[in-house]
């Protein structure tokens, strides 16, 4: 019987499914969208949210830091959804917390701390 599967061993799967156990094991607040109307707004730039993309869809990847209740939260905008109705649009960005994409990127204050970030699994 075969089986196709990400990991070319049973050592590597394992290694695989610690790193999963290791971002998922404790569950954290975080922050998983920003719902906002574009008529309350003062400035346009909630197609972007100021993060300077030019295209839709461009945004997606970035890191964003969301203010709440006194905590700031470094996100990952993961998608967007857009709605409008005659006199209101809304637009909803989907996001996941920065500390469960533990990449390691040099030089970088969220994805650049040693010993707490893997380089792959």
């Amino acid at each position: 019987m075969t089986i196709n599967t990400l990991s070319p061993s049973a050592a590597s799967a394992l290694d695989y499914a610690n790193y999963l156990l290791n971002n998922y094991k404790t569950p954290k607040v975080a922050i998983s969208s920003i719902s906002c109307l574009a008529n309350a707004q003062n400035t346009m730039k909630l197609d972007d949210l100021g993060l300077g993309a030019n295209t839709p869809g461009e945004q997606i990847g970035r890191i964003l830091n969301v203010s709440f209740r006194g905590t700031t939260y470094p996100c990952i905008i993961e998608g967007y959804t857009f709605s409008a109705v005659p006199g209101e649009a809304r637009y909803t960005f989907y996001v996941s917390a920065a500390d469960l994409n533990a990449y390691l990127i040099l030089d970088n204050a969220t994805f650049g701390k040693l010993d707490s970030n893997k380089l792959g699994y």
